[in-house]
């Protein structure tokens, strides 16, 4: 009987370890379950939030992006229209500094010819066949008198290649031009004076003929008689 009893204590216990070894691993499974529950519930909130707030955040950046995109068609705009004005300005600006250098041209010319003429009138007073010295000597002096500020501008150097390309050309021919005109009215004038006194010559004679004609005896005598007067 002892010995029944025994074995029945013992199988108690026995009994009991494994229901409390039983209990304690179905309490670490449900504590498991309820981890893992807890877990995927936590997981699925902080989905749904993410979800929430990205949904917030698209509602709030539409229409700031949909202001951003006013803005910037605005500025394109703006930068298109800027872009045509400086082409006109451009076109506008072209047109002026060309009708300025036509005019800054036009006013030079101007000028040179003016200081030609009347250079080549005082010239001729003081040589029929001036040099190209005299006649820039001549020039010089004129503008000296005339033109003072303008002639100051120059060097040396700068204004010897001005006259060059711009006046001697010019005064040559122009002094050519007096000279010719001088010629004709002392030729008419020894005439109209001398007619009686001189050979005759025709007015349309060739070179040799006129050539001819001023060795003549009689013109030389002439020519002499006009000098002593």
């Amino acid at each position: 009987m002892e010995s029944g009893n025994k074995l029945r204590e013992s199988s108690r216990k026995k009994i009991e370890e494994l229901l409390i070894e039983g209990n304690h691993k179905r309490s670490d499974r449900s504590q498991s379950r309820s981890r893992n529950n807890s877990s995927k519930t936590n997981i699925n909130t902080s989905e749904t939030i993410n979800d929430e707030v990205n949904v917030l955040q698209t509602k709030r950046w539409l229409p700031a992006n949909s202001k951003i995109e006013d803005r910037l068609t605005k500025i394109e705009n703006k930068i298109d229209t800027l872009s045509k004005e400086i082409q006109e300005f451009k076109s506008e600006l072209k047109t002026l500094l060309s009708d300025k250098i036509n005019l800054s041209l036009s006013v030079k010319e101007s000028f040179i010819a003016d200081v030609v003429k009347n250079v080549s009138k005082l010239l001729i007073k003081v040589s029929i066949y001036p040099t190209k010295d005299e006649c820039c000597g001549a020039v010089e002096g004129y503008l000296l008198l005339n033109h003072a500020s303008f002639f100051s501008n120059f060097t040396e150097d700068d204004w010897i290649s001005f006259y060059n390309e711009n006046i001697h050309k010019q005064l040559t021919k122009q002094v050519r031009s007096v000279r010719g005109t001088l010629s004709s009215k002392s030729r008419e004038a020894i005439f109209s004076i001398f007619e009686s006194h001189l050979p005759p010559i025709n007015t349309n004679a060739g070179l040799s003929e006129v050539a001819k004609w001023k060795r003549n005896l009689r013109l030389k005598v002439v020519m002499k008689a006009c000098l002593r007067r």
